[in-house]
């Protein structure tokens, strides 16, 4: 026998006693919690053409992946239709269903499932679902939350005078009732997590038709991944619902084929008679045929299904030969997956297989919907080997979990103590119902083990802060002596932990703090980790370090002439996350470009013939100058260094700007009519226009841009204006873009605390940089080529002079 494994592996092995499966025919399995098969059989008794739609006994035999059987002859039932259907957390349970044709009942029944400690079925509750009507066919699936559900369909004709569970639908006035009318009726019912019965039975689907025939097969139920509910393929038909019964949609299939497959990520798999699969959108629309890497001869005689990461594996046998040969591979996903195996998550942080620091201390989930809390949890596990040890839990209604106010995103607060290994490697579960879909109520599928990986740093980087007498004594020392000073503090430090010197390492990096009323130097220093555990990890000495210096009138933190300078209000603390602060930054410059690509495409619509891409440059322009302005005003004297020049820079930039602003637009006023009288119609705009430039001369060009085809945008500059608005942009790479660039990468490189309005700052000035060189240098290009045209002409029509006067 061989096994194919979800993660693509394949286990082969020889069945031990196959004379405990005297029934060769009509064998099924069924693969139970990972390590575990049931081989389902009949009894003995011959079937013939007498006997054939009766109930048959069937048994079962467990057996393990090493073709052990463990536990033989386990009585099923007697019956001629089942159905077994394992709980979405495979490791906890699994249901059997058994149904007699035509008859009213379908017995159930939960079995725990088995485990390398006890690698036994045990049954742990049964019972009996009964309608007062005859059952055709039913199907049982399992619920994102751990549950059951079971679809069953009834086919009777209109007149035999049954009552339904819930009442169907009023028949249509014009519809004559007969004896050949054949209805087929649907409903599902669901077992709670934990619960012991069924409840509540909703109607589903009903069909009513003249002939003698409906198709009644139910082929297969689901719970859907991207948190919509369910989904039912009966007939030809898939139907779409709700746990409370509500029907979303009903979909015709595109072809009565029993073997329509629904792709875990959205649409479906439906074979041809030719050997090849064809791929439909959730809509149904065909989108590409995938063959079989089955020859054609053999394609009877081959087996395939999906996996849950939408991968397609199969086998088949080719001719007489007893080799099987097995395949798999990736089908196209129609929701888009971030890598959690979950399309349902936009983005977690951290980010899968990134590296975190120690004492990292909040998870960031968020959605790609609205969602409401539910009850399950998220789990943080660290690997060792085979072994995991479980770190942290949290309930979804833990006060460790808080939904954000855009409704998507979910903050879990992390101990300081989990994330205390260094070089460790962790991965963070998810349960399903962990949340739900806020629109629809129904819970959403998690994450599972290994899909949200990631690992500890080696090393702690922390800050440590000087007091305000510390920092006054700190700014008077030279260069050398400052760099004295903090190679005094490391040793210091050393022997009061105590730790090796090697341990403690520094930047030599300083910054001020912002957030202070008082002028207080940052310093950076990293604490390595060490391979011999008796030394204690970098966390560890990270707080014992934070405590000393915290509680420094009582320690030796206030005794020596270096450590006394520290804050015990700051103590040490963990350099912050960059990319934590920028989250929601991110998402508003991307609701901001998201913005300008609409109004740039309603600009190109309303007039194609415009410079309509200069909104894009015009703003850049004015976020750059506020980034400046912000940067100079929160993080300006960060590094006292750069506080003066940047200040400079950016009164220059303005001053430079705002008076050659003043003397085009006068220029234009008192030598160009055209332009005076654009002025006279357009009064406010010119205002603030003049307020504009102050940013960029370049900000003029939008009011000659003719952008959107609008009469404000059609300045008639001459073009000796033109030529200065072209030279005070070069102008401005000199006097603003390239030094505050400079500025920004020099603040990068001292800074011990970055923050987001400096890198923001450093990304719109690199921007900036770069699009005024390709744009002047685009410029003077069209302008020689311009004049190489005119000089051209100029010799043509010279040459043609000479022509005319020749005789």
């Amino acid at each position: 026998m061989q096994v194919f494994s979800p993660n693509g592996t394949l286990t082969s092995f020889n069945l031990q006693r196959q004379d405990l499966f005297p029934q060769k025919a009509d064998n099924e399995f069924f693969p139970l919690s990972p390590g575990f098969i049931l081989w389902i059989y009949p009894s003995q008794t011959k079937l013939t053409v007498e006997n054939f739609d009766t109930s048959r006994t069937y048994y079962g035999n467990l057996i393990s992946l090493k073709g052990k059987i463990v536990q033989s002859g386990i009585f099923l039932g007697s019956t001629q239709l089942y159905d077994i259907v394992n709980n979405v957390d495979q490791s906890s349970s699994f249901m059997l269903t058994i149904q007699t044709k035509n008859t009213s009942e379908i017995q159930w029944k939960i079995y725990a499932e088995p485990n390398p400690l006890a690698p036994r079925i045990k049954k742990l509750y049964d019972g009996i679902l009964a309608v007062p009507y005859n059952i055709s066919t039913h199907k049982a699936f399992a619920t994102v939350e751990g549950g059951f559900g079971l679809a069953f369909s009834t086919k009777s004709f209109i007149n035999s005078g049954r009552t339904n569970y819930t009442i169907p639908p009023k028949l249509p006035s014009n519809l004559n009732v007969t004896s050949n009318l054949l209805e087929l009726v649907t409903y599902v019912t669901f077992m709670e997590p934990n619960a012991t019965n069924f409840g509540k039975i909703f109607l589903i689907d009903r069909k009513i038709n003249a002939s003698q025939y409906i198709d009644d097969n139910i082929t297969q139920c689901f719970a859907k991944i991207y948190g919509t509910g369910f989904e039912c393929s009966i007939g030809s038909d898939r139907i779409s619902f709700l746990r409370s019964g509500a029907v979303l949609v009903i979909t015709p299939s595109v072809t009565r084929s029993q073997l329509n497959k629904p792709l875990p990520y959205g649409g479906m798999l439906i074979e041809d008679p030719v050997g090849s699969l064809g791929i439909y959108d959730e809509n149904g629309f065909f989108k590409q045929m995938w063959p079989l890497p089955v020859p054609d001869q053999d394609f009877g005689n081959f087996f395939y299904d999906i996996l849950p990461n939408n991968t397609i594996w199969g086998a088949y046998k080719a001719g007489e030969d007893t080799n099987i040969t097995v395949f798999q591979a990736d089908l196209p996903k129609f929701f888009s997956d971030k890598g959690f195996n979950n399309p349902t998550i936009d983005s977690t942080s951290p980010s899968p297989n990134t590296v975190i620091p120690l004492g990292f201390d909040k998870l960031i989930i968020t959605y790609t919907m609205q969602i409401n809390m539910s009850v399950k949890n998220v789990s943080i596990y660290q690997k060792n080997g085979d072994f995991l040890n479980l770190r942290q839990t949290f309930s979804a209604q833990s006060p460790y979990c808080i939904l954000e106010t855009n409704g998507k995103t979910v903050s879990v607060t992390v101990l300081s103590s989990t994330f205390n290994i260094p070089n460790a490697q962790y991965f963070v579960t998810i349960d399903n119902n962990f949340v739900k879909n806020q629109l629809l109520d129904e819970p959403l599928f998690g994450v599972a083990k290994n899909d949200w990986t990631f690992t500890t740093a080696d090393s702690y980087d922390g800050l440590l802060r000087l007091t305000p007498d510390g920092t006054s004594f700190f700014k008077r020392l030279s260069k050398t002596e400052a760099k004295e000073f903090i190679e005094q503090l490391r040793i210091e430090l050393s022997q009061i932990i105590p730790i090796d010197l090697t341990r403690i390492k520094t930047s030599n990096r300083q910054q001020d703090d912002s957030s202070t009323p008082k002028s207080q130097t940052l310093l950076q220093f990293t604490i390595l980790t060490n391979q011999n555990a008796s030394d204690g990890n970098s966390l560890e000495i990270a707080n014992n370090l934070n405590i000393l210096i915290q509680n420094k009138a009582i320690t030796q933190i206030s005794l020596n002439k270096h450590t006394s300078f520290l804050d015990s209000d700051f103590g040490y603390k963990l350099s912050p996350n960059l990319w934590e602060k920028l989250r929601i930054k991110l998402i508003v410059v991307g609701v901001l470009l998201l913005a300008l690509i609409i109004i740039f495409f309603w600009a190109r619509w309303k007039f194609p013939e415009g410079k309509n891409f200069i909104i894009f440059g015009q703003t850049l322009l004015f976020v750059d100058l506020g980034l400046d302005i912000a940067f100079i005003l929160r993080n300006g004297k960060d590094i006292p260094i750069l506080f003066i020049p940047s200040l400079v820079i950016l009164i220059s930039s303005v001053t430079f700007n705002s008076a050659l602003a003043v003397y085009i637009l006068s220029y234009e006023i008192r030598k160009n009519p055209e332009c005076h009288q654009w002025f006279r119609n357009y009064t406010k705009p010119a205002s603030l226009l003049t307020i504009l430039a102050s940013a960029d001369i370049e900000a003029l060009n939008l009011f000659s841009s003719r952008f959107a085809g609008l009469k404000i945008f059609e300045a008639p500059f001459s073009k000796y204006i033109q030529k200065l608005i072209f030279w005070g942009s070069f102008c401005n790479l000199f006097i603003e873009d390239i030094p505050q660039l400079i500025i920004q990468i020099f603040y990068y490189q001292s800074s011990v605390a970055y923050d987001n309005i400096p890198f923001l700052t450093l990304i719109t000035s690199s921007i900036s940089v770069i699009c005024n060189l390709i744009g002047r240098g685009y410029d003077i290009a069209v302008k020689n080529t311009s004049k190489d045209s005119d000089n051209h002409n100029d010799i043509d029509m010279s040459s043609n002079r000479n022509l005319d006067t020749n005789p």
